[in-house]
């Protein structure tokens, strides 16, 4: 007797009028629900059946998984960590399961990655294992947190530096500081930046599922006028190549050249140091928390918080201010 049949003979059963069709239907679908739910989470377990997704897997072909951290609103940077943290487990194992990553981590720790490393790697592998509705029973290594905002530029350097690049007359160089210290934007949404983004006062940069919008200062859009205005092309900073942006590794390149030449130190002169010191001023200059998480595209305000704390410099020079005893 097939499914159908079977909900014939108990519907037959209830009363006419009443709801327990309803109610077996309700408990067959949900009862195929939970058997899809099943399938999938044992469809990488089962390596004779799935071989073909193991190996796209390694190859990092991932686009559903993709699309889903995606819609959680992770930064690029984050999606591609996690992708190849899948792609890294199943380059090793065919079989995701609590056995399979203890091994995995133990094997990680042999290659000398630091505890921050290992902990990123599981949560990309966790990630993917939520998403496949695989439960995994494992823990990250503990890490003892810091207290302060590593590599963050401090205002005596941004300063120092703007000064040396207008006075060397490095006029593409001096804005690339503004537009990067005053918008908080990440280096691979800095290189997008176009002319027409200084008429609108903002950039819109759009993925396949969310949107998410920089703000550009008034008084720096003004300033600015006038060396943009003979800027040739679409692009606020233009590459090399005719009609192209520049890469990010020709602004951190660029950046590292710029900490040689006015002796500031090179652990603070990369891109993502100017978007620490964009959030740290706007906190000091009373943007509020809500606020911030919005300007720097955070997906949730626990990311945000970060930035109350000071910086190891920071710190050191109140201590030492502090200290009169």
């Amino acid at each position: 007797m097939n499914e159908v049949e079977i909900l014939n003979k108990i519907m037959q059963a209830f009363p006419q009028g009443s709801q327990g069709g309803n109610v077996v239907i309700n408990i067959i679908n949900t009862s195929n629900q939970q058997n899809n739910n099943i399938s999938q989470s044992t469809s990488i377990l089962n390596t004779n059946i799935q071989t073909d997704e193991v190996e796209r897997l390694k190859n990092k072909n991932m686009p559903d998984f993709e699309e889903h951290l995606i819609t959680q609103r992770r930064s690029r940077n984050t999606v591609d960590s996690y992708i190849f943290s899948v792609s890294d487990f199943f380059s090793r194992y065919d079989c995701l399961d609590d056995k399979h990553v203890e091994e995995w981590i133990q094997l990680l720790k042999s290659e000398k990655k630091t505890p921050k490393t290992i902990n990123l790697r599981l949560s990309g592998l966790i990630a993917f294992a939520k998403f496949k509705g695989i439960k995994l029973n494992v823990n990250k290594l503990p890490v003892q947190k810091k207290s302060f905002v590593d590599n963050v530029i401090s205002e005596e350097e941004y300063y120092k530096l703007l000064k040396c690049l207008k006075a060397d007359n490095k006029m593409k160089g001096y804005w690339m500081i503004r537009f990067l210290g005053q918008t908080g934007a990440r280096v691979s949404e800095f290189v997008r930046f176009e002319k027409k983004n200084l008429e609108d006062g903002y950039i819109d940069l759009d993925t396949k599922c969310h949107s998410r919008r920089i703000l550009i200062p008034d008084r720096l859009i003004e300033e600015s006028k006038e060396y943009f205005a003979g800027v040739q092309g679409r692009w606020l900073f233009p590459g090399q190549k005719k009609g192209q942006h520049m890469t990010t590794g020709g602004v951190n390149s660029l950046l590292k050249d710029f900490a040689k030449k006015y002796d500031i130190g090179e652990d603070v002169m990369h891109a993502h140091a100017f978007r620490h010191f964009f959030a740290i001023q706007s906190l000091n200059n009373g943007v509020d928390m809500s606020l911030l998480k919005d300007l720097l595209g955070h997906g949730s305000i626990d990311t945000t918080q970060i930035y109350t704390q000071l910086s190891s410099a920071e710190q050191k020079k109140r201590f030492n201010e502090a200290v009169k005893w």
